[in-house]
């Protein structure tokens, strides 16, 4: 096989190429920025070749994907060719080939056509240098530059007031995040005495070192960051003021971002237990507190953001509990689901306004979605033929709830027909996720670290039950005094009020 031929002679230049082949993919979709030197007049065909380049970039990441399936890993001072970079690449050159030709005609007259494609171009480079890299100093550098551009994609629209002060609350939100990240990068370098990423993580899970928990810390606040976590949440509500392709781009690396290096970390999270009981508060308060705010809010692509810091937060607490390949399975499963809501979103709304009055059938809904959770659990238990760590009560039971609310909305809105379908699609729903992710754990063993659960039983079940308290008084089955219901919900309408 190809595979083969390539990576079987280790120390001679043919080790190269799959550095090689990174370098082209982070290169081609910046093949656009090559028409700036030319005079305006002459720059028509520069989104069309923009397109073509993250196109290219594309194919050639699913070119890398099938060499990795049978190619021992390669980490080197400059990239990591792996299966998981390799399937994060694909992620984002697809998402972003999907965005640049729908830009093609959404943007299509605008005034600054042509710049639109020079930032959206540039972003995709960026975010797949970010996933793709193993120096830590391209790591930091890379990092800074996402949040550049998006704040100069933010502000697209420079007439607008919204769109100015969106930008400037992104900005700000990102800083913290960049010096995090810059931080964190400095002391894993200096303290691992290399600027790979692997050998770094590797010396400080050797050493023990002190340093581990600094270097940990600046990275968590990076990855709370760029996923909208709480208290730097605020940015991702305001980027509805860019144009609907930025927010779609955006779910297919940026907000992804901070759960991979969180993924790459992991071997630390067991060395700095405060940083990780930390992440797993924070993710959980920000997946409570974003659904919560999803569910009042009645703008389509806010409603699609608040859900965005939930689902984050969701994977955020999967990182910190050591569930690496469930976290992955769910970043790329919500980049590719999020961004098709949010470019059909225009669509949505028309068809929002046929939707029929709900019936309040909530009990049908939480019997057919907990049977699917058992369903699912057991064929979980099947497959891992071992007692199930906690963590694995954490991930079905917040896939237990999405299938609840999912079959609650269908229940409420649809036919007897439809009801019907809705609840043998149900029922199958956690089976069939138990089956991908019992296939996607095994895909990624090789590149992922293993690591037992870092956080407290007694914290997850704490967890689970505020969880299962939260859900039950949502759907009207708990009851709360009104006035604490009415103050909440001012609460987070109040969160979810534009900027002026």
């Amino acid at each position: 096989m190809i595979s083969d031929f390539i990576f079987i002679h280790e120390g001679s230049s043919l080790h190269l190429w799959p550095d090689a082949c990174l370098a082209l993919l982070v290169g081609c979709p910046l093949t656009s920025m090559l028409f700036l030197a030319l005079p305006r007049s002459k720059r028509a065909a520069q989104p069309l070749v923009a397109t073509l380049g993250i196109g290219v970039a594309f194919a050639l990441s699913l070119v890398l994907c099938s060499l990795s399936v049978a190619a021992p890993a390669l980490h080197d001072d400059l990239f990591s060719f792996d299966r998981l970079s390799s399937l994060m690449a694909a992620l984002v050159s697809g998402i972003a080939f999907v965005v640049h030709a729908f830009s093609l005609r959404y943007l299509d007259g605008d005034s600054r056509y042509e710049q639109f494609f020079v930032g959206l171009s540039g972003l995709s480079s960026t975010v797949l240098l970010l996933v793709t890299t193993n120096n830590l100093l391209l790591l930091a550098v890379a990092w800074w530059l996402v949040s550049q551009q998006l704040c100069s994609l933010q502000q697209h629209e420079e007439h607008r007031p919204q769109a100015i002060a969106a930008a400037r609350g992104m900005r700000q939100a990102h800083l913290y995040g960049d010096v995090g990240c810059t931080l964190g990068a400095v002391v894993l370098m200096l303290a691992g005495h290399s600027m790979r990423l692997d050998l770094a993580v590797a010396q400080l899970c050797v050493t023990n070192s002190p340093w581990t928990s600094l270097a940990l810390a600046g990275f968590a606040v990076a990855a709370c960051s760029k996923a909208a976590q709480i208290p730097l949440h605020r940015w991702l509500p305001d980027t509805m003021e860019a144009p609907t392709p930025v927010s779609a781009l955006m779910h297919a690396g940026v907000v992804n971002a901070g759960g991979l290096l969180l993924t790459r970390l992991a071997p630390l999270l067991v060395h700095a237990w405060p940083v990780t009981l930390a992440l797993f508060c924070v993710g959980a308060i920000s997946a409570l507190w974003g659904s919560a705010c999803m569910l009042v809010r009645s703008e389509i692509k806010r409603k699609l953001a608040y859900s965005t810091m939930g689902q984050m937060g969701y994977m955020v607490m999967q990182c910190s509990l050591g569930a690496g390949s469930a976290a992955i399975l769910h970043l790329i499963a919500h980049g590719i689901f999020k961004a098709n809501l949010f470019l059909g979103s225009g669509s949505a709304i028309g068809a929002h306004a046929h939707h029929r009055a709900p019936r309040h059938q909530p009990w049908i809904a939480a019997s057919v979605g907990l049977a699917s959770g058992v369903f699912g659990w057991l064929v979980w238990v099947v497959l891992q033929q071992h007692e199930l760590a906690p963590k694995s009560w954490v991930v079905f039971a917040f896939a237990t709830a999405t299938c609840m609310h999912m079959s609650r909305t269908l229940v409420q809105r649809g036919t007897r027909e439809e009801i019907v379908l809705a609840c043998i699609v149900t029922l199958v729903a956690l089976p069939s996720y138990a089956l991908g992710l019992s296939w996607f754990e095994h895909f990624l063993a090789r590149d992922l670290s293993q690591i037992p659960c870092p956080i407290p039983n007694s914290m997850i079940w704490l967890m689970l039950l505020g969880f299962g308290l939260a859900l039950l008084s949502a759907w009207g089955i708990v009851p709360w005094p009104q006035a604490w219901r009415d103050r909440l919900y001012v609460s987070l309408l109040h969160e979810g009020h534009p900027p002026a």
